[in-house]
């Protein structure tokens, strides 16, 4: 609709009051439809990150769920470290869900709203008591967004298929003594490559960096379509 309306004016309006007139367009209505279409406004509200229309989404940086969205998660098996809002999200894409929680009272509002659909677990922030089961099992994405983020990481690194990616939220943050990024050293240490998705998060009032760690033939890496526009 932007576009046609910036077409119209170019053909009714001399070249640089039409282009003028675009800037004023797009500094007005760009910021809008992000925040209304997109579902800022409606986060920032209701501090939950969500859609306009209501749906979960996770607390990660758009450029990041943008990239998510372009591979099919159905069957995939996603290992979060944290859970609430990215919970539903993953699992409204079809994903097999297994959330580690150290907030007993979220994680029991969690798992009651979920319904037995994905496997609550609450653990300590250390990760000393995991469930033992959990440590063999091997996930398509472990999701590091809660807990002691260091020690979520190195379980990662355990538990992540071969062609799997490890996800880490807020990935700017030190999680560790200032100036220092043992998360990020550990995992390219390990020979992981990375790729941040730098951004503003639903409901968010400052950017963050949501960072994709991979190697090898990442599945994320192979989108099943071609780049697309959501309305």
């Amino acid at each position: 609709m932007l576009r046609r309306l910036g077409d119209a004016l170019g053909r009714v309006a001399p070249w640089r009051v039409a282009e003028r007139l675009r800037g004023l367009g797009a500094l007005v209505l760009a910021p809008l439809r992000f925040s209304l279409i997109d579902g800022h406004a409606r986060s920032a509200l209701t501090r939950r990150a969500m859609t306009a229309a209501g749906a979960p989404l996770p607390w990660y940086t758009y450029p990041a769920i943008a990239f998510l969205d372009q591979t099919e998660l159905g069957g995939r098996a996603v290992l979060e470290c944290g859970g609430g809002q990215s919970t539903h999200w993953w699992l409204g894409r079809g994903a097999m869900v297994t959330t580690l929680e150290s907030h007993a009272v979220w994680a029991a509002e969690l798992r009651q709203a979920l319904g037995g659909r994905a496997r609550i677990e609450t653990v300590r922030d250390g990760l000393d008591d995991l469930p033992g089961d959990i440590a063999q099992q091997r996930f398509d994405v472990v999701v590091v967004d809660g807990l002691d983020r260091l020690r979520a990481a190195e379980l990662a690194l355990r538990c992540l298929k071969e062609d799997g990616a490890i996800l880490l939220d807020n990935a700017e943050g030190y999680w560790g003594p200032p100036g220092t990024y043992p998360i990020v050293d550990l995992l390219q240490g390990a020979g992981f490559r990375r790729i941040d998705f730098h951004g503003y998060g639903p409901g968010t009032r400052a950017p963050h960096c949501t960072s994709v760690f991979f190697r090898g033939d990442c599945f994320l890496l192979r989108p099943s379509w071609p780049p697309q526009l959501k309305s």
